[in-house]
């Protein structure tokens, strides 16, 4: 029996790079998902932190107005709930 090789071994890897496997697309998928629930926590956790600020704001307020002269100055500008 012979063998007979038509490809170098850099094109054999090239193709061979190309080749598919049904686990690989599993992995894909599985990976794809894994970000779509990343980018809903990170949406979540945004949404969380926009109801804090929102809640603190008065709160914020009477912190502001009940500052000394001098540190009132200093924080005039600053928002301590962004």
């Amino acid at each position: 029996m012979s063998l007979d090789f038509f490809r170098s071994m850099q094109q054999f890897v090239s193709v061979a790079k190309q080749l598919w496997h049904e686990f690989d697309e599993i992995r894909n998928l599985r990976l794809s998902m894994e970000l779509v629930e990343i980018k809903k926590q990170r949406i979540q956790t945004l949404q969380l932190w926009t109801e804090w600020e929102k809640e603190l704001k008065s709160d914020e307020r009477e912190l502001h107005n009940g500052l000394h002269g001098k540190m009132a100055n200093v924080l005039r500008q600053e928002a301590f709930t962004d």
